[in-house]
């Protein structure tokens, strides 16, 4: 069984990705909460930078996640500035911004990063998915932008959804799905 370390602030994002690699016999997520400085750049280049302070922190293999939200009226953003841009505006300032104009398409990007070390490669996955900016209900739960965030195809927002059915086809659950091959792959190399 692999051991990987899941470095992230967000305690959401640990049980998240947990519920989702839960039933793997070969990876065991340890949430390390500890908070990454970020840099000002695209969502790879954060992730790589992300992925080699925490191996130096840990010494050992490590996960680390960036997931943004990337809105089409606004060229990409908020993009990987997304928990800032949010903390800054909240959800319905992003709502009041979008609202100025009739494209309402986003896509939800999760990148993750993993190492098996320092001074190891950095290898990336990354899962999207197409959606809508939606106004939040009163029942909307989750985190970050899941309250104004409606995946193609659904009726609903991810936060409105069941967790286990959100787990079912999110961006993480793409991006984590990638990096399970990878590690099962590994583990039978």
């Amino acid at each position: 069984m692999k051991i990987v370390n899941f470095l992230t602030s967000n305690r959401s994002k640990f049980q998240e990705a947990d519920r989702i690699l839960g039933n793997s016999p070969h990876i065991q997520l340890v949430h390390h909460h500890v908070i990454l400085p970020e840099l000002q750049a695209e969502f790879d280049e954060i992730v790589i930078n992300k992925c080699m302070t925490a191996a130096a922190i840990i010494d050992g293999p490590v996960l680390v996640d960036d997931a943004g939200l990337s809105c089409e009226a606004l060229n990409g953003l908020p993009g990987p500035y997304t928990k800032d841009f949010l903390l800054k505006i909240g959800l319905e300032g992003l709502i009041q911004i979008l609202s100025l104009y009739e494209n309402q398409a986003a896509r939800a990007i999760c990148t993750l990063g993993y190492t098996e070390g320092p001074n190891k490669a950095v290898k990336l996955f990354t899962g999207s998915i197409e959606g809508t900016i939606v106004k939040p209900t009163r029942t909307s739960h989750g985190s970050c932008f899941d309250a104004i965030f409606q995946p193609n195809g659904c009726n609903s927002s991810f936060a409105d959804l069941p967790l286990g059915e959100k787990n079912k086809f999110s961006h993480r659950y793409k991006a984590l799905m990638l990096l399970k091959d990878f590690l099962t792959l590994d583990n039978q190399a």
